[in-house]
C-alpha cells in the first residue's frame, strides 16, 4: 500500500543561525499517525564545502506539532 504524503512550506527561527529559516517539510502517514520524514531548510551556509553542520535542533519541535 502507497504511503500517503504532503508537504510543508514554514519558517523557524533557526539558533545555529540566530536568524528566520525557511523549510520545506515532507510528512507521511504511518499506520494512521502523521510522521515528519525529511527537512529541507535554506541554511546558506549548507549549501557550501565549508564543513558547516546543522544540528536540526527544530528537528523534535517540528515533529511534536
Amino acid at each position: 500500500m502507497a504511503k500517503k504524503t504532503s508537504w510543508e512550506r514554514r519558517k523557524v527561527s533557526c539558533p545555529e543561525e540566530k536568524r528566520m529559516a525557511r523549510l520545506f517539510l515532507e510528512w507521511h502517514e504511518d499506520e494512521g499517525k502523521i510522521v515528519l520524514n525529511s527537512i529541507v531548510c535554506d541554511n546558506p551556509k549548507l549549501r557550501d564545502l565549508d564543513n558547516s553542520e546543522c544540528q536540526w535542533s527544530c528537528w523534535e519541535k517540528i515533529s511534536g506539532e
